[in-house]
This record gives structure tokens, C-alpha cells and sequence, in this order.
């Protein structure tokens, strides 16, 4: 599932049931989302979940969160998501970290999101 580019995106619900195949989440490019989709612990075979340019209040509690040991309301939505990224521009620069460690990961330049500046 692709969520990119919806500025005006302030919630996302995912039933109980629904998607139950879905392995990969992206999303990117929604300011106004400020937490993870409600339900998506409900995705069961997620596998990984990427996160681009996303609201900074969101990310910055994910990753403040994945570094202690309560975490927070959105780690627990996906703790069972083996790998999660957070992809950010710095300087014109991407970033990215896994979440799940805080390491720096290498970006291909061909698979980042194609997002306007």
C-alpha cells in the first residue's frame, strides 16, 4: 500500500480484516498525519513499513520512543513490523534510519520517493 502526497491526509483507519495479504506499507509526503494509521497492528503479515518525509512531530516520536524501554502508543502499533524506515531530507540530502535499531541505512537513489520540492 502507497500513501504519498496527500496534504491534506489527517487520519487513516484500517479495519479490522482488511488488506490481509499486505506486506509493505509506504507512506510519504503527509504533513498533516500526525500517528500511524489507527488499526494497522490489524495488518498481520506486514513486513515492512517505510515512512518518507512525513510529519516531524510523528517521526521524532518514533524514534525518541523506540529508545526507551515503554516505547510509546505509536511503537506498540507496530512492534510486530519486522523492518520500519524513516526517510527524511536534510540539506537536500536524503537520511534514513531503521527504527527498530537506529542505524543509518544506505538509499538507493532509484528507490526513493519521487517527491516535488
Amino acid at each position: 500500500m502507497v500513501l504519498m502526497g496527500l496534504k491534506g491526509l489527517r487520519h487513516v483507519r484500517v479495519e479490522k480484516g482488511a488488506m490481509p495479504g499486505i506486506t509493505q506499507v509506504t507512506m510519504g509526503e503527509l504533513p498533516l498525519l500526525e500517528e500511524l494509521p489507527f488499526g494497522v497492528e490489524n495488518l498481520r503479515q506486514l513486513q515492512e513499513m517505510e515512512l518518507w518525509s512525513m510529519n516531524s512531530n510523528l517521526t521524532n516520536n518514533l524514534r525518541n520512543a523506540a529508545d526507551t524501554e515503554e516505547g510509546g502508543e505509536e511503537n506498540r502499533k507496530i512492534a510486530r513490523v519486522p523492518q520500519v524506515t524513516i526517510g527524511y531530507l536534510q540539506d537536500g540530502v536524503w537520511e534514513c534510519h531503521k527504527l527498530s535499531r537506529e542505524t543509518s541505512c544506505q538509499v538507493k537513489k532509484e528507490s526513493l520517493p519521487k517527491i516535488q520540492m
